[in-house]
C-alpha cells in the first residue's frame, strides 16, 4: 500500500469515526457528507499528492535489507552438459540455484527433446516386440511409465483424458 493510499484510508476511518460518535448531534443535512461523491471529493482534495520518483534513480540499493544479490546466470554449455550426462532437470536447477523452468529455457528445451526422442525409441522397440518389462530394464524406468509412454501415442487425441 502506498503512503497516499494509506493516508486516504486513515482519513476515511477518522471521518467516519467522528461522525458516528456525534450521531445524535448531527442533522440530516449534515449527514449528506456521507454521500459517496461528496466524501470521495473531500478525501481526494485533502489527500497529499503522491511523490514522483526520479526515473534515473535506482529504486533499491544493492545489499539493502530485503534485496537479494542477483546471481550470475550459468553458462548454457554447463547446463547442456549436465543434461546430456543424464542428470534430471531438477538436479541441474538445484546445482546452479535456478528454477527448473529457467534451466529448461537456458538449455533450449533440451531435456524435453531428449525425452521425446527416448519416448519415440521406446514406442519403436515396443512395436518390434519388446516387452514392457524389458523396456523398463533397458531405459531404467518403471514398467508403469513404459506402459503410459507406449499408450500415449496409440490413442486418438479425442480418446485421451482431459482435465475438464
Amino acid at each position: 500500500m502506498t503512503w497516499g493510499l494509506c493516508t486516504l484510508v486513515d482519513r476515511t476511518y477518522l471521518l467516519l469515526a467522528l461522525y458516528v460518535t456525534s450521531f445524535r448531534e448531527r442533522s440530516p443535512r449534515e449527514w449528506a457528507v456521507f454521500e459517496a461523491a461528496n466524501l470521495r471529493r473531500r478525501l481526494l482534495r485533502d489527500a497529499p499528492a503522491p511523490a514522483l520518483r526520479d526515473a534515473s534513480a535506482p529504486t533499491r540499493q544493492p545489499g539493502a535489507r530485503g534485496v537479494r544479490p542477483r546471481r550470475e546466470t550459468p553458462a548454457e554449455g554447463d547446463i547442456v552438459q549436465m543434461i546430456r550426462e543424464g542428470r534430471p532437470l531438477r538436479v541441474v536447477a538445484q546445482t546452479f540455484g535456478i528454477s527448473i523452468s529457467k534451466a529448461s529455457i537456458l538449455s533450449c528445451g533440451l531435456a524435453s527433446r531428449m525425452k521425446a526422442e527416448r519416448d519415440d525409441e521406446i514406442r519403436r522397440l515396443r512395436a518390434e516386440g519388446w516387452t514392457h518389462r524389458a523396456l523398463a530394464a533397458h531405459f531404467e524406468l518403471s514398467r508403469i511409465r513404459i506402459m503410459r509412454i507406449c499408450q500415449h501415442r496409440s490413442q486418438a487425441p479425442s480418446e485421451r483424458r482431459t482435465a475438464a
